[in-house]
């Protein structure tokens, strides 16, 4: 250090040092953070009342230019400083701020694991062990919101309508917020065991609200009105039901764009699905065919080829589709972030030639210390926000395209809007059968059979046979236990016939030996011997004769 640095920190009179205890006025979290400490007798307030951490200092840096300190502290955040002019009662100012992870874990500092996406801004929100959610604007790469919940959170999710924020406690229970963090719209009580809710996650026309905790995915009511199977009235945020089936616990799960199926993944590797809102476990082929709205499941058909060669099931930590289903994203335990086609398949072994194919073609990005263990898009892929678990930080990664011509189809908000209006005006069975029943999008002429924006299939078919369709689908969707019956009886009435067929002779080593019928008299034992015999004669002179063919 410089001669006037020293001189500084006399000046100062001790109130500021580099040792653990931290003596700067930046200890206080609501100055650092801009929470605010809850007034007395609130209850929602008291359970998120604020925590005051010390700001231990673990590095410091002096510019001789500027003649400004910047100060990095625990609690990830970097001050800038005049020491020159500051005082006991200066307060630094903040240029870079953020989580910090859980300081009271004996094994460590936390992680940073969840993040969802604004559906119309360049906006994400973050959760973290350090009990705060936090609002990043991508664009200007600053802090624009943040509240303290009073639990240690690993999952967020935005609703689709832009009205709440959806957080999961590392704890269990979960709570909902304002889409300005401002307001608690609800909080679960709190369980009597620790239950981790991994995943939490919004339908996209944000009438329900489905969380992964521990083994099951419970499914929520968001609005208050009828409850769909009961046909009773039901507050907001009512539980509807419980997804049961997997072995262990649930890793990551993704609605539908009808919001009435849900794919899921478990760490004991199984791929599962459940009709919502009466959360029985299905299936069948017909789920071959659903447009999921997204896709976080680390397993599946269309994400096959995101594994590389030797990995285990649990090096890949999260994956996520561009909403105009054109890429896929991953993030590692080896600290990259990885840039697929969609769908990516072409993993595995070649079934005739028994050699490994060709892994797909992808782009790699570094940037994070630790392992990647959160990503997602923005609402118009302009963005990708990654996170690092123990480094904890948050990156953005702007998408170039390179004049590469983008999709004008996104499964955003305004899709599922204009879906429902259309459900809701009962356009989707026309008699004409001129508008797409997806997107609305209108056929230039008959020929088309596909639509050329979102990819769904054109039928052509009256209203009511439209309306009938639907509903056998949505029989197939609750009743999937028909058509298995009925495999099962064809494969019985099968074993049955083969049964009752004749039995066929049986190829020897030397020649065909046929069972005698049973109405035919059964020779006597002189005669089966002297067969025998000149059976074995007639084989050991073939051996004899052509040594070789043996």
């Amino acid at each position: 250090c410089s001669s006037d640095l020293k001189t500084s920190f006399f000046e100062l009179d001790k109130s500021m040092t580099a040792d653990k205890t931290g003596t700067i006025n930046v200890n206080r979290f609501n100055e650092a953070t801009g929470g605010s400490i809850p007034k007395k007798g609130n209850s929602a307030a008291s359970t998120e009342a604020t925590k005051v951490y010390p700001a231990s200092i673990r590095a410091l840096n002096y510019s001789v230019v500027s003649k400004t300190l910047l100060i990095g502290t625990i609690l990830n955040h970097i001050y800038r400083l005049d020491p020159h002019t500051a005082s006991e009662k200066t307060v630094p100012e903040v240029i870079v701020n953020g989580h910090w992870g859980d300081l009271e874990d004996p094994s460590g500092y936390g992680e940073l694991w969840g993040v969802a996406a604004s559906p119309n801004a360049q906006v994400v929100a973050t959760a973290c062990d350090d009990g705060l959610v936090r609002q990043w604007d991508l664009v200007e790469a600053k802090e624009i919101a943040s509240r303290y919940i009073g639990e240690p959170a690993i999952s967020v999710a935005w609703s689709m309508n832009d009205e709440m924020i959806a957080v999961g406690f590392k704890n269990g229970g979960f709570a909902v917020y304002s889409k300005n963090l401002k307001e608690c719209l609800f909080r679960s009580p709190k369980p009597k065991k620790i239950i981790r809710v991994t995943d939490i996650q919004f339908s996209p026309n944000s009438q329900y609200l489905a969380l992964g905790a521990e083994m099951f995915i419970e499914v929520y009511k968001c609005y208050a009105g009828t409850h769909p199977t009961a046909g009773t009235p039901c507050a907001p945020f009512t539980k509807l039901g419980t997804c049961k089936g997997h072995a262990s616990m649930v890793t990551a799960f993704d609605w539908n764009i009808d919001s009435r199926l849900l794919q899921s993944t478990s760490h004991s590797y199984e791929l599962l699905f459940f009709d919502v809102p009466s959360c029985e476990r299905l299936v069948g082929e017909h789920l071959a065919d659903q447009i999921w709205f997204t896709q976080t499941c680390t397993l599946g058909w269309s994400v096959q080829g995101i594994w590389p060669r030797f990995a285990d099931g649990t090096d890949i930590n999260c994956v996520a589709k561009s909403h105009s289903e054109q890429w896929i994203i991953t993030g590692d335990d080896w600290s990259q972030v990885k840039m697929f086609n969609y769908p990516c398949v072409g993993s595995g072994t070649d079934r005739r030639s028994g050699q490994v194919k060709r892994k797909p073609d992808h782009l790699v990005f570094t940037g994070h210390a630790s392992h990647v263990s959160g990503c997602i898009w923005t609402f118009d892929d302009t963005f990708v926000c990654t996170l690092g678990g123990r480094d904890m930080t948050i990156l953005a990664w702007n998408v170039n395209y390179n004049g590469k011509q983008r999709r004008d189809h996104l499964l955003d908000a305004e899709l599922i809007r204009q879906r429902e209006l259309n459900l809701a005006n009962n356009n989707v069975g026309n008699d004409t059968n001129i508008n797409c029943y997806m997107c609305g999008f209108e056929y230039p002429d008959e020929i088309a059979k596909t639509c050329p924006i979102c990819f769904a299939q054109r039928i052509v078919a009256s209203k009511e046979q439209r309306r009938a369709w639907l509903n056998l689908a949505e029989s197939r969707h609750r009743l999937p236990t028909s058509a298995f019956a009925n495999h099962a009886r064809l494969q019985l009435q099968m074993r049955k016939e083969i049964a009752s067929r004749p039995s066929l002779g049986f190829m020897s080593s030397s020649a065909v030996v046929e069972k005698p019928a049973e109405n035919e008299a059964s020779c006597s034992d002189e005669e089966q011997q002297q067969q025998s015999a000149t059976t074995v004669n007639a084989s050991s002179r073939k051996k004899m004769a052509n040594p070789s063919a043996s």
